[in-house]
């Protein structure tokens, strides 16, 4: 997955690096998890001007997982992040850039389905930011669990690691 937002990082002179454990398994549905990254990622690399992008998961808590997207942008203050994943929820300073305004909503709504929760930190405008998913291990919704792969990969089986 890393490497389809590769060449929009590129064309930003961003860097990104993945920085998920090559060992980590989660047994969930891989489509949400990747979908998930693929839009934090997307959002990372359209408000960040110069810098970077980090990819990382960890085990956390007993029990669960927590992916999280750190980029180097634009920011937001606290009182700004209840905007943030609901529908259409733009800040003001962003409204004229390309997009929905759907795309957190959607990742809030489809983590909800499986008991995660998404969240978002920074510590003020112009201060970068780290969007985070934190999902159960075995999550289910409707369907049955899958080996996921949070790099994208059409393989099951662990989450590998991609640069």
């Amino acid at each position: 997955m890393v490497e389809e937002q590769a060449l929009l990082a590129l064309d930003k002179d961003l860097s990104i690096a993945n920085e998920i454990p090559e060992d980590l398994s989660v047994r969930c549905d891989r489509r949400i998890i990747r979908t998930v990254i693929q839009n934090y990622v997307n959002n990372a690399i359209k408000y960040t001007d110069a810098g970077s992008i980090r990819i990382h998961a960890d085990p956390g808590d007993p029990g669960w997982v927590r992916f999280s997207v750190r980029d180097t942008g634009s920011g937001f203050e606290p009182e700004e992040r209840d905007r943030l994943f609901g529908e259409f929820g733009r800040l003001k300073r962003h409204e004229g850039v390309k997009g929905t305004g759907l795309g957190l909503a959607l990742v809030k709504l489809l983590v909800s389905a499986y008991g995660g929760q998404v969240g978002a930190d920074s510590e003020g405008k112009g201060k970068g930011c780290t969007f985070w998913v934190t999902i159960p291990v075995s999550a289910r919704a409707e369907g049955p669990a899958q080996d996921a792969d949070p790099s994208g990969s059409a393989s099951s089986g662990s989450a590998s690691r991609q640069a």
